[in-house]
């Protein structure tokens, strides 16, 4: 009779739900860390494409790509599904080359990526209005627009 609610508790442990992803997610995933940590370039030390350039889809102004050494890696090894902490910056420069206007920005914030859900999403285009285009886990039109690509992630590999 004893081992009956030890086995309950077990169980219940075991169905317990996860803490939230974002509690120990590896890059920002709350805008008001992640605006900061945007603005200071805390990525660009990551793998980036080498020149600004015209973007594809919906960030159709010029735009470089910046992926954190977990994405780098899983797209070399040409994963089908990318690490919980896969992150991407997509810098947004308009029309010019020179000053960056806005970002684009992805994390992953779980093994699986459930549909585009377990992706936290984030993107201003001109960080002078501060209008947020997107910003929560799960975004639908981001999901939207990368679901064609390797487990959400658009960008060209290798890196222009």
């Amino acid at each position: 009779m004893r081992l009956a609610p030890l086995l309950a508790s077990l169980v219940l442990v075991g169905c317990g739900s996860d803490p939230a992803p974002t509690e120990s997610a590896p890059y920002p995933t709350d805008s008001a860390k992640l605006r900061p940590w945007l603005d200071a370039g805390s990525y660009q030390s990551w793998p980036h494409e080498s020149v600004v350039h015209l973007g594809d889809g919906p960030h159709n102004f010029n735009v470089k790509t910046y992926l954190s050494p977990e994405l780098d890696a899983s797209l070399k090894a040409k994963n089908k599904e990318h690490p919980r902490g896969a992150t991407m910056v997509k810098e947004i420069y308009g029309s010019g080359t020179t000053t960056v206007l806005g970002f684009a920005y992805a994390t992953k914030l779980a093994a699986t990526s459930s549909g585009g859900d377990n992706w936290y999403w984030y993107e201003i285009q001109d960080k002078s209005k501060g209008t947020v285009q997107a910003d929560g886990k799960g975004v639908s039109a981001c999901k939207l627009c990368h679901a064609g690509g390797t487990d959400f992630v658009q960008s060209q590999y290798p890196l222009r």
